[in-house]
């Protein structure tokens, strides 16, 4: 008994820490605010899907100049997996778990 209070407890905590990753506003908002530049408006290549593959592929590489890292990869990922819904995904990789890898 006391252990499923505690996996009770536990995904309560995790459904907890994913919603503040995944489904946060003040988040949502701060991405919408960046969210207004367009770096391809702003290069001439908004139709131009051989530079946007280019681009992509810079961002998705953690070694690359960016400075991000792996974050861009990460945030992609969660947000995939926030898509997608837990039934789809093996239980061994959650958007919370995303956060926290390094």
């Amino acid at each position: 008994m006391a252990g499923e209070r505690e996996d009770s407890a536990a995904e309560a905590e995790r459904k907890a820490l994913e919603a503040l990753v995944v489904d946060n506003p003040d988040l949502e908002c701060l991405e919408g605010l960046v969210g207004r530049f367009n770096v391809f408006e702003a290069m001439g290549a908004v139709n131009q899907e051989v530079r946007h593959s280019d681009f992509l592929r810079f961002l998705l590489d953690p070694n690359a100049s960016h400075g991000l890292g792996d974050l861009f990869a990460r945030r992609l990922l969660q947000a995939a997996l926030a898509a997608a819904g837990r039934d789809l995904l093996s239980a061994s990789l959650t958007p919370v778990e995303l956060c926290v890898t390094s």
